[in-house]
This record gives structure tokens, C-alpha cells and sequence, in this order.
């Protein structure tokens, strides 16, 4: 479990440190390329946690009953 948690929010991380890098002047066009990534990576940032929380009650689930398990991941197939 915490080997998601943690390969998910590397990946961030080092998303964002890139982004930081390139993006490092202040100049009219940065800022507007930074702005526009900014929400792009808060749309990623929601989809990591929402599949680390998927994961975790999947496996959460998988840890009383195989069937259990099953039928968790079908509602998140939905």
C-alpha cells in the first residue's frame, strides 16, 4: 500500500520540479504556460489520490474475502 502512495506522489514531485526548472523565468509567456500547467496539475494531482484511494479499498476489501474484493472493483469499473 505504501508503494503506491509513494510511486504516485514521486511522480508528482518530480512533475513539478520540472515544471519549476523550465519554467523559471518571469516573463509574460511563463507565467501564462505556468498558469495553464497549474491546472493541469491539479487535475493530476485528483486522479492520483482518487487511484491510491481505489487501490487502498480494493486491497482494504481483498483482505476480508476474495468475492469482497471482486465486487469492490466492479463498483470502481462502473
Amino acid at each position: 500500500m505504501l508503494d503506491i502512495v509513494e510511486a504516485n506522489f514521486k511522480h508528482i514531485r518530480d512533475l513539478a520540479r520540472s515544471i519549476d526548472h523550465r519554467l523559471d523565468q518571469d516573463t509574460a509567456t511563463d507565467r501564462q504556460i505556468r498558469s495553464e500547467l497549474a491546472g493541469m496539475f491539479s487535475v493530476t494531482i485528483v486522479a492520483t489520490y482518487e487511484g491510491i484511494i481505489r487501490e487502498t479499498l480494493i486491497d482494504y476489501a481483498g483482505r476480508f474475502h476474495p468475492k469482497y474484493q471482486f465486487h469492490v472493483e466492479g463498483d470502481f469499473a462502473k
